[in-house]
């Protein structure tokens, strides 16, 4: 996929945060950035958090500090989590106080995300211009 971007000259790529308990995983997260300036709203600039054990969601908050950090080397000020189960929020610790916390991020159910979009393009769509035609005399 970043290839395929970078061809055509921009900005694209992912990357996993594992989470283990000993040497088991017990969650991911995959972290995703897109071109600056493209990107609206920062939904290409994505953190998605999976559990791959039942005690996944203690390490919530661990992998989203290291998303925090991941965006910051890419000096992003601002990323998007999509939470994809209910009570993720909650369980990556998001509502803490963290006011130094680098970058910031958007919160958005997954269920939500491509209507979201679908109402940017609808908003921001260029649109025909009304020129109306005068009778010749």
């Amino acid at each position: 996929m970043t290839r395929a971007w970078q061809a055509v000259g921009l900005e694209r790529e992912r990357h996993l945060l594992v989470a283990r308990e000993g040497a088991k995983p017990v969650a991911v997260a995959i972290l995703e950035s897109g071109p600056p300036g493209t990107n609206p709203f920062g939904l290409l600039d994505s953190v998605r958090l999976f559990a791959l054990s039942p005690r996944a969601r203690l390490a919530y908050p661990a992998l989203m500090d290291g998303a925090r950090s991941w965006f910051a080397q890419r000096f992003r000020d601002v990323f998007t989590f999509l939470a994809e189960e209910p009570g993720d929020v909650e369980a990556a610790g998001l509502h803490d106080a963290a006011p130094d916390a680098k970058p910031a991020l958007w919160l958005i159910p997954s269920d939500l995300a491509s209507g979201f979009l679908e109402h940017i393009h609808e908003q921001t769509a260029p649109r025909p211009h009304f020129h109306p035609q005068k009778e010749l005399s």
